[in-house]
């Protein structure tokens, strides 16, 4: 007779199954670090030795994004400290990665804005260029009208605007 799977191992076998995925990048693929505690204060003889007895490991992303290990408390106190530390230290990396990004983006806003605001060169050029043409229709016309028929106009035109 077969063994008979209950829908939570089966839930459970699934999972398992899967692959991990990065919550950054979508990468599948990760390198396993262990990370120590040190002295602030190092000296050349002991800059390595690490002060803590439990060493932990995660996985680290390609993309360098640390990946919170899933809870696991265990007897005693010294190393729930420990774990609770290092778990803490996991989501201060996460907040600073997350930082940089958001600063990132509104870098690139500003500048996106900044670039919408600014003529570019070809865009001076076509300015320039119609103001050219426009000059020359300006003496086009004053020179259809002559020199003092434009003038005269003009003075007929003030005193009109100033009653």
């Amino acid at each position: 007779m077969g063994t008979f799977d209950s829908p939570l191992s089966r839930i459970q076998q699934a999972q398992l199954d899967q692959e991990a995925k990065c919550p950054n990048c979508g990468s599948s693929w990760f390198g396993e670090v262990t990370f120590h505690k040190y002295s602030s204060i190092a000296y050349p003889t002991c800059e390595l030795d690490a002060q803590e007895y439990m060493p932990q490991s995660i996985r680290v992303c390609l993309c360098g994004w640390p990946c919170k290990p899933a809870l696991q408390i265990r007897a005693g106190r010294t190393p729930n400290t420990e774990i609770r530390s290092f778990l803490n230290s996991i989501e201060l990396a996460i907040a600073a990665k997350t930082s940089d990004k958001r600063k990132l983006a509104e870098i690139d806003e500003k500048l996106r804005l900044i670039v919408e605001q600014v003529a570019t060169r070809c865009e001076i050029h076509l300015i320039l260029a119609r103001i050219a043409g426009l000059q020359d229709e300006i003496d086009k016309l004053n020179a259809r009208l002559g020199p003092d028929k434009g003038r005269q106009d003009e003075a007929a035109k003030q005193p009109e605007e100033g009653s």
